[in-house]
């Protein structure tokens, strides 16, 4: 599973420059600024921990995020970021049961061109995981670049509730990505020297399965497969989500499970997620 780094730089961008039109004369070129935002917040709490381990670390969780395009040429390039954070809770004895466990961080930018049928995509990740107060487990942080491809509605964003084909009911996202700078040998700045793996690959949906007035119910399923220099790594999520529409916010009542999970160091193995969530 190993591609070397030209590589995939060569072929994103190739297939960038492929998808702009060659004009024989001056066009014209519509610049926007901040042409898309998107915010969100979640509280879950989690359930069916498999042994003593997962049910001191894993109780609640908390998320925010913000995702947006800096600016966009013509509606169809785009620069986008995203930064996501989530604080993890653990279950303690005593008057207060929330233990404060750990804190990650994600942060990713990316260009972003838009077909008639579909987006392809190329950027740079950066996740980062710190224990609190704790010191059991070392900062564990990584860069990675990604390439991917996503159906036209926008993946896990509020859309027309009364579209009726299963193609525009549908958001699909695949992204394959290559870990830069890892060494086993010590920390460096791009990759914490604990991290082994050398690329992934993620498959994700959504699929509005029932739409009535201003309410949808949603299924979604997220695979991920990945080598690493110790053989590899795998996990599978499903999940449903009921869905409040309004003129400016999305709020939903949402449940996942993890039916399998073998991360080496974040494992949600058997875990099964209910929360709330709200998305503007």
């Amino acid at each position: 599973m190993k591609i070397k780094l030209p590589y995939l730089f060569g072929t994103g961008l190739l297939i960038v420059l492929l998808g702009f039109p060659i004009f024989s004369e001056p066009a014209n070129i519509a610049f926007s600024f901040l042409p898309e935002t998107n915010f969100d917040a979640s509280t879950k709490c989690l359930l069916l921990q498999k042994n003593q381990e997962f049910k001191e670390r894993y109780f609640i969780e908390l998320g925010l995020g913000v995702d947006f395009a800096l600016f966009s040429i013509n509606d169809q390039f785009f620069f986008k970021g995203e930064y996501h954070q989530l604080t993890g809770m653990g279950r303690q004895d005593g008057v207060i049961i929330f233990d404060p466990r750990d804190a990650s961080y994600h942060a990713t930018a990316w260009i972003e061109y838009r077909f008639d049928n579909f987006d392809i995509q190329a950027g740079l990740e950066h996740p980062c995981y710190h224990e609190i107060d704790r010191h059991k487990k070392p900062p564990a942080y990584w860069n990675k670049i990604f390439t991917g491809i996503q159906s036209k509605r926008p993946f896990q964003r509020p859309g027309n509730l009364y579209l009726q084909s299963f193609n525009d009911r549908l958001s699909w996202q695949a992204r394959w990505g290559y870990f830069v700078g890892n060494n086993p040998e010590k920390n460096n700045s791009i990759c914490a020297k604990s991290i082994t793996y050398t690329n992934e690959l993620t498959l994700a949906f959504n699929y509005t399965a029932y739409v009535w007035k201003n309410m949808a119910i949603m299924v979604n399923g997220q695979s991920l497969l990945g080598g690493m220099k110790e053989g590899t790594y795998w996990s599978q999520v499903f999940g449903a989500s009921v869905e409040l529409h309004s003129k400016k916010f999305t709020g939903d009542f949402f449940i996942n499970y993890n039916l399998d999970d073998v991360l080496w160091m974040l494992s949600r193995d058997r875990l099964l997620e209910v929360g709330i969530r709200i998305k503007k």
